[in-house]
């Protein structure tokens, strides 16, 4: 076969060509850093490479969500802290006030101070960290714990809106004055009967929270469950009505009282009380939840055992209670030492399993924290691998691609005829 000039330069063109793209393609491996540029260059690596990115990225939010964590576990720990030493205070200021030459006034210095512990420990329940409460579980935007005061000034703790409070007269009032001469107040504990409570304009305060809390105790649904009392806050003097358990309060279409309108087939307290019991969660691998909040009826709510070995429940609402009752008489001295400083004893044992519990969760997250770095760092390492351009390599065939390109012109020069003029002579 003869072979033409013709073929000569069209083989020479293809083959130059190939050089040439060949080189320019390193080129851009070695401008760009990456062994693509487009999908098309290798739809394999492209597509490995998009998922790696997709890892990594999402890997990067499982990071953030165990820092997150980490600091609310800290900030929850500092809490629990400080819960356990006004606690301790308490313990302390029981066994001085259990001391029979203590006389009332002593004592009822020391219901002020308890008071004001009780207050500083709702607070204490009460914080919040990134704008949510610590203790409020799923109902973070909520704080948990409240508290009130009765006449005497003795402070109680409640969760936060398990209650019911009926402005009833002016601060300095002690007759009630409320738009109607006489109120019904229709109450229904959890799945209960209704029972009516009166509340008559006129009366003294305190006969209407003694009549309804004889109502209370003459009804089966209610008995030890529900209880009134009044107590002044600003210049408004209000009854309050609470439940002593995790129940709801509802306050039925019967009710006739101005001020509770807007109360009407609304219910207070179990509703929000499960919300608080609920822990927070949150995933941190894929398909891996963990559970780290502490929820304020986990400190609430405890069991422990007496100084006889009986284990006994205990809710810190009636916890605090009994102790500034005990205070508030002689007669109820005796329990300072005994049932009371029993109970505190189980409080911050409780409160103790708790932070272990935290810590424990705090070990956890630290593992998980340097788990997730490690495969943040390995995914990095088989995406570079995957997708950068090997420097070294690549400059070293780009090398050669230049070499062989002007060889192929040398060769070609000489080879092939430039001009008709080759061939006449």
């Amino acid at each position: 076969m003869r072979v033409t000039n013709r073929m000569l330069t069209d083989t020479f063109l293809t083959d130059m060509n190939t050089n040439l793209q060949n080189m320019r393609d390193i080129q851009s491996q070695l401008t760009s850093g990456k062994k693509i540029n487009k999908p098309s260059d290798n739809p394999y690596i492209a597509t490995k490479s998009m998922q790696l990115n997709t890892d990594i990225s999402i890997n990067s939010q499982y990071n953030t969500n165990i820092k997150n964590t980490i600091y609310w576990l800290n900030q929850t720990d500092t809490a629990l802290n400080q819960a356990g030493d006004i606690v301790q205070r308490m313990k302390e200021l029981l066994i001085s006030a259990g001391n029979g030459a203590y006389n009332q006034e002593q004592r009822d210095s020391i219901r002020a101070e308890i008071n004001q512990r009780i207050n500083e420990f709702s607070n204490v329940i009460n914080s919040s960290f990134s704008g949510q409460y610590l203790f409020g579980g799923t109902r973070g935007d909520e704080k948990p714990l409240d508290i009130m005061s009765d006449s005497s000034k003795n402070t109680y703790l409640m969760y936060n809106n398990e209650s019911v409070d009926l402005p009833i007269a002016s601060a300095s009032g002690t007759t009630a004055s409320i738009a109607n001469s006489c109120g019904e107040l229709d109450v229904q504990l959890g799945s209960g009967s209704t029972v009516k409570l009166q509340i008559t304009s006129g009366a003294s305060i305190q006969s209407i929270v003694d009549g309804i809390n004889n109502q209370i105790a003459s009804s089966s649904s209610l008995k030890g469950k529900v209880s009134a009392v009044s107590y002044v806050k600003g210049n408004q003097t209000y009854i309050r009505i609470k439940a002593s358990n995790n129940k709801d309060i509802t306050i039925t279409n019967g009710t006739n009282i101005p001020a509770l309108s807007s109360f009407k087939n609304k219910y207070i307290g179990v509703d929000k009380i499960e919300k608080i019991s609920k822990s927070l969660s949150v995933e941190i691998s894929q398909g891996v939840l963990s559970q780290y909040s502490v929820s304020a009826t986990d400190i609430m709510n405890y069991k422990a055992a007496t100084a006889s070995g009986v284990e006994k429940s205990y809710d810190l609402r009636q916890v605090f209670s009994d102790i500034v009752n005990d205070l508030s008489s002689t007669s109820g001295v005796a329990n300072l030492n005994t049932k009371d400083s029993d109970a505190l004893d189980g409080l911050l044992e409780n409160i103790l399993s708790i932070r272990a519990t935290v810590g424990a969760s705090q070990n956890r997250m630290d593992s998980a924290q340097q788990n997730n770095q490690e495969n943040n760092y390995n995914m990095t390492l088989i995406l570079s691998n995957t997708e950068d351009t090997d420097i070294t390599e690549s400059t070293m065939n780009y090398a050669a691609l230049q070499t062989v390109y002007l060889a192929s012109l040398q060769t070609s020069a000489k080879i092939i005829k430039p001009t008709l003029m080759d061939y006449m002579s």
